[in-house]
């Protein structure tokens, strides 16, 4: 994750607060409010992000910092789900994203094969 994740979900975060909404009035009125997915592709959009990569990675962040199992979608729309348990886990992904860009994992070094094993032969 970088420092723009952290950024893209305080965006998202931010639109919450503008309105939340569950279910098909996120998704189909404009005025309706977002829920969580919205809110994360709609924060790509303003920032000029192209493709769903990132969207798709701040998603998994939102689930992974909240122990969240199933759909993101169903989580939001959890009848019991309120606003204020949707900023929370918001500022957890937050915290999350801000903790992964200050310890980037090292690249993994290549496997190391045996000599003449790439072409199907033994050394």
């Amino acid at each position: 994750m970088t420092a723009i994740t952290k950024d893209l979900m305080r965006a998202a975060k931010h639109l919450v607060q503008r309105g939340w909404a569950q279910g098909d009035k996120a998704v189909f009125d404009p005025d309706g409010g977002y829920c969580i997915a919205t809110a994360c592709i709609e924060a790509c959009e303003a920032a000029r992000i192209p493709g769903h990569q990132i969207h798709n990675d701040m998603v998994l962040l939102f689930k992974h910092a909240n122990g969240i199992v199933m759909p993101v979608a169903d989580w939001n729309d959890a009848p019991d789900r309120t606003e204020e348990d949707v900023l929370a886990a918001f500022d957890k992904a937050i915290e999350a994203s801000a903790e992964r860009a200050d310890h980037p994992r090292k690249p993994r070094k290549p496997k190391k094969t045996p000599a003449g094993a790439e072409n199907g032969g033994s050394a």
